[in-house]
């Protein structure tokens, strides 16, 4: 069951950040509330703070790329929400890894058909190099048009789909 209500959530996110660039608050809240809920029913009140638990996870792990504009707070708050619906700590870090293995795959891809790659590694190079020189973290801008963006609610949903998938074959 919380397989099905995931997807849901998840499909349904995608397309709000397809159409709208954002994932509303109220939609990933049905979401965290929804994995609270089956965390409840598959675990009893254990599983309540083990989903609690389970969010906070990619929160506090992808916080810096939040920070450095990097990630979207909607992305991980998705994958807090997302992570409520696990049912272990494990599966949370292999959705939140893959997720980021799917992005990076579309990066590429995009970046080589749009002949775009080394003059991305050359502004990442750069962006580096003046973190070092300054002694601080600045803001990461590197999306120039709405086209380049990457929607990584996509990768999330598909890094989902890859981990359920091979649960339920194992």
């Amino acid at each position: 069951m919380e397989h099905i209500v995931a997807i849901l959530v998840l499909t349904v996110a995608v397309i709000y950040d397809r159409k709208s660039y954002r994932i509303p608050n109220a939609w990933i809240l049905m979401g965290f509330g929804a994995g609270l809920i089956l965390a409840i029913l598959r675990d009893g009140s254990k599983g309540f703070f083990d989903g609690l638990l389970r969010a906070a996870i990619p929160i506090v792990a992808l916080y810096i790329l939040f920070y450095v504009r990097a990630l979207g707070a909607g992305d991980i708050k998705l994958l807090a929400a997302t992570a409520t619906m696990c049912s272990t700590t494990k599966e949370v870090w292999e959705i939140i890894l893959l997720s980021f293995v799917i992005g990076a795959v579309i990066g590429l891809i995009r970046l080589l058909l749009n002949g775009q790659l080394f003059v991305r590694i050359s502004n990442f190079v750069t962006y580096i190099l003046q973190c070092v020189y300054r002694r601080s973290v600045e803001a990461y801008g590197t999306i120039a048009h709405q086209d380049a963006y990457l929607h990584f609610s996509v990768c999330i949903l598909l890094a989902y789909c890859a981990i359920t998938l091979r649960e339920v074959m194992v």
